[in-house]
Parts: structure tokens; sequence; C-alpha cells
């Protein structure tokens, strides 16, 4: 990429961003809906983690093996939970999660 007069190459982090980007799309693209709705717990996990797995293979990136396996481990994170809270869900350290309603607007008529 050129900005003015010099080169601006994309750090690590915004390549690892980019190529999960691409696998979590051609996921989607992948998924048979139809099927997943028949799939449960474990085995469904299992499931997308080959396709995942397999689509971290066809990329045209090196990746090492902690790099493949933090995106297996995300994109199953965002596609069957929270996404970027699944790892903080999974710490053990953790007993709080705070939450902003800054930018929340309530309903003004109560839930019957």
């Amino acid at each position: 990429m050129r900005t003015g007069n010099q080169l601006s190459h994309p750090t690590r982090q915004q390549q690892f961003e980019d190529i999960k980007t691409r696998i979590h799309s051609k996921l989607v693209d992948k998924l048979d809906l139809s099927r997943v709705g028949d799939l449960k717990g474990d085995t469904l996990k299992r499931e997308i983690r080959l396709v995942v797995e397999h689509l971290c293979d066809a990329e045209d990136t090196l990746l090492n093996r902690q790099e493949r396996e933090r995106i297996v481990e995300e994109v199953i994170d965002e596609v069957l939970g929270l996404g970027p809270l699944e790892l903080i869900l999974k710490d053990p350290t953790v007993s709080d999660i705070p939450v902003s309603y800054t930018h929340l607007t309530l309903p003004t008529t109560p839930y019957v």
C-alpha cells in the first residue's frame, strides 16, 4: 500500500486479522445451515474446527502453529460463542465482567 512517498506495510497483527476475516467469511459461505442445525455441542464444534483447519491449510500465507491455532479458536468463538468475550469467560481469574450502558437506549414502557 502506498501512502504519499512512503510504502506502508500491514503489521503482523493486521495480517493476522485479515487472514482470520477471510477464513471466517469462507466458513460462513461453506456452512450447510440445514446440516448445522442437526449437530449439537461438541460434534458441531468438531465439525467447524475441521472446516476452519482446512481453510487455514488452504490459505496462501505462512501461519505458524500458534497463529493457526489462535485463528481456529477465535473463529470458533465467533461462530459458536461470544467472540472476544470467550477468552475472558475461559479465564479462571476473572470473576466479573463490567458492562457499560452509556450507549444503550432502554424502552420507556416496562415489560410485562
